[in-house]
């Protein structure tokens, strides 16, 4: 088993499970990675960076497939299907995007005053917490 481990430095290494072996896969021209997230595809991942960027990768090729950009900076991903990613900003948002169209498909604006630093969730419910010390629960069904 492998899995991808990103640095401040922008630089993205694949790291072998078994003996903790790693080779550098890629070199970015992006800030620090704050977050990394596997979805359901093995093949595709994608990355947060301090320059308010969030990327998605194929690990196959290791090139750029999305990229969304915002004024704040993404803090954690989360994705809810193979094209569908939540992220949590500094900017206390949580938004969710359609990686392949590279669209915004709704946003929660103030979901903590300070930043969203962690959040899982699925078509039913969604929780996340922030910098203010509070866990919340949301469902993206009837927006509550």
């Amino acid at each position: 088993a492998e899995l991808v481990a990103g640095t401040r430095n922008g630089k993205i290494y694949r790291v072998t499970t078994h003996d903790l072996s790693f080779t550098e896969v890629l070199v970015s021209r992006i800030q620090a990675i704050d977050a990394v997230a596997f979805g359901p595809r093995s093949d595709v991942f994608c990355t947060a960076s301090k320059d308010g960027s969030v990327r998605m990768w194929d690990l196959s090729e290791y090139v750029v497939l999305a990229r969304i950009s915002c004024q704040a900076e993404p803090l954690c991903l989360h994705f809810v299907s193979e094209r569908i990613l939540l992220s949590g900003w500094s900017d206390g948002f949580i938004r969710c995007h359609d990686m392949d169209q590279g669209k915004l498909l709704w946003e929660i604006v103030g979901a903590h005053r300070g930043g969203v630093t962690a959040l899982q969730g699925d078509a039913d419910i969604v929780v996340w917490g922030g910098e203010d010390n509070v866990v919340r629960l949301w469902s993206p069904r009837s927006r509550e």
